[in-house]
């Protein structure tokens, strides 16, 4: 398998919180048609930012999605059931904003249904990445767990809704220095969740 690469725009952002300032800043302003106060070279630069700040959030975006599909997808998530890929959470602003990319296979019914799911995602929070896991007895309410539960490398979280879990957290700046060692582990914990998720 070929190398995991994190790419020199997102090692700038996530080391540089001035960089990361500008582009967030920035970001906010790609979908905007108003054009701040400038001369000719300052408007120049400030597209060059803008130009910076777009490259930095398509290559977050594709990052979550890369470390989706080295992790979860190479575990036969299929075996979980139909997948179900919610294209409206995948916009640049959203993904940007929520910084996850999710998943969902639905055992017995199809997602126009309803009904049991288990939903995969990759997210970054707080500067740290990582996997989780939900499943949902229908669109509004969590499921049990059953003996996910007690799988290495993963954790018993809890919201309003109920219990998910989480594998450990990495620091984003640790999956920079070494992104194929923190592939290599979270592929492990994805294989090691998808068989435990498959036979219960």
């Amino acid at each position: 398998m070929a190398e995991f690469e994190v790419p020199d725009s997102l090692e700038n952002y996530f080391s540089d919180k001035k960089i990361a300032t500008a582009v967030d800043d920035l970001v906010e302003k790609l979908d905007g048609d108003n054009m701040i106060e400038c001369d000719w070279t300052e408007a120049r630069n400030y597209n060059q930012a803008l130009l910076f700040a777009a490259q930095v959030r398509a290559d977050l975006i594709e990052l979550l999605f890369r470390i989706w599909e080295n992790t979860f997808g190479t575990c036969s998530p299929e075996t979980l059931g139909e997948a179900y890929f919610l294209s409206e959470s995948a916009t640049p602003a959203y993904l940007w904003e929520e910084r996850t990319v999710e998943v969902s296979y639905y055992r017995d019914s199809s997602p126009d249904d309803g009904g049991r799911s288990e939903a995969l995602l990759v997210i970054l929070s707080d500067a740290q990445i990582c996997l989780w896991v939900f499943r949902f007895e229908n669109e509004e309410q969590f499921a049990g767990l059953g003996g996910a539960q007690g799988v290495e490398g993963w954790q018993l979280e809890t919201e309003e809704r109920g219990s998910y879990l989480s594998n450990i957290p990495v620091k984003i700046v640790d999956m920079i220095a070494d992104p194929d060692a923190i592939i290599t582990r979270f592929r492990d914990d994805a294989k090691r969740m998808i068989e435990a998720l498959s036979a219960n």
